[in-house]
């Protein structure tokens, strides 16, 4: 009887021992389990992701340089569609960067309703900005330039006493002294280095009359200078074409200003780069002669 009751006692440890091992062993494969199912999931994410990237990207159909009958580009038009296998691309989380050898201009999209003509609402790039032959007590809108980046023109004023005020149109005024007209009749010329918010430089040359400003040129360097918007025109939509966005079927024009006006064989390099993507690129050289109102490029 002892040696039956000793080993029913080492059966019933042996028996715990086991229950022990099977809980354990359950536990350690609901952990690999879990793990294993969790790197499924983030390897697909992954996955998924990097397809994203890699097929997400446009394709440039052509590109034009407008306005060359002065044998300078003033603007482009880039005619895009979404390539085959890209995810739709939202315009708002996409940069238009152009390149030149000495400049480069990095435009975000103006959003929209834009227009598509050069304005506060439509396509520009802030560049250097000349306003010539100025005179006395006369305001000047500025063209090219968007000082505070409200949509809106701003404004110069030469006043009586010489000097250049900044009318913005969010409100914001300033003036810059330094042209001396009290001494009489004299040549005008001067740099001022301003660097605020709004201008980097002002240059002014020109002459005085009696006590008065008669004429002269004022040279504008922008603090925001290189940066700026394209616009987009829809060429062609597709079946589930949302604007703002460049959906599969859509077919779209770009509207963009370069940092500056570019002339003949200068090299150029135009980079679409998408919030998730890939970039596209498109280099090419402007014709030897530019003559015509319209010049294709790529």
């Amino acid at each position: 009887m002892r040696n039956l009751r000793k080993k029913a006692e080492m059966g019933v440890g042996t028996l715990i021992i086991f229950i022990a091992l099977l809980l354990v062993a359950a536990v350690a494969a609901g952990v690999i389990i879990q793990s294993a199912i969790s790197m499924q999931e983030k390897a697909l994410t992954t996955s998924q992701q990097a397809k994203g990237q890699i097929a997400t990207y446009v394709s440039s159909v052509a590109i034009y340089g407008l306005d060359g009958r002065d044998r300078y580009i003033e603007w482009f038009e880039q005619i895009m569609k979404l390539a085959p296998g890209s995810d739709p691309i939202k315009l708002d989380d996409a940069l238009m960067i152009i390149t030149l050898h000495d400049s480069s201009a990095t435009l975000h999209y103006r959003g929209v309703g834009n227009t598509f003509d050069q304005s506060t609402t439509g396509y520009m790039t802030n560049q250097v900005e000349v306003l010539g032959a100025f005179s006395n007590e006369t305001s000047y809108e500025l063209a090219g330039n968007d000082l505070d980046d409200d949509g809106l023109p701003d404004s110069v004023y030469v006043t009586n006493a010489g000097a250049i005020t900044f009318n913005l149109s969010s409100g914001v005024e300033f003036a810059i002294s330094g042209i001396d007209c009290s001494a009489g009749p004299t040549n005008i010329t001067g740099t001022y280095n301003v660097n605020n918010d709004y201008i980097r430089t002002v240059e002014a040359e020109g002459s005085c009359g009696d006590n008065a400003v008669e004429a002269g040129i004022i040279t504008i360097t922008p603090t925001n200078l290189g940066r700026g918007y394209f616009a987009v025109e829809y060429l062609q939509t597709g079946p589930n074409h949302i604007e703002g966005t460049l959906q599969h079927g859509d077919q779209v024009q770009l509207y963009m200003q370069p940092p500056r006006n570019i002339g003949e064989n200068e090299n150029v390099r135009i980079t679409f780069i998408p919030k998730l993507g890939t970039p596209t690129y498109k280099e090419f050289t402007t014709p030897d002669v530019i003559a015509t109102e319209r010049v294709a490029l790529s």
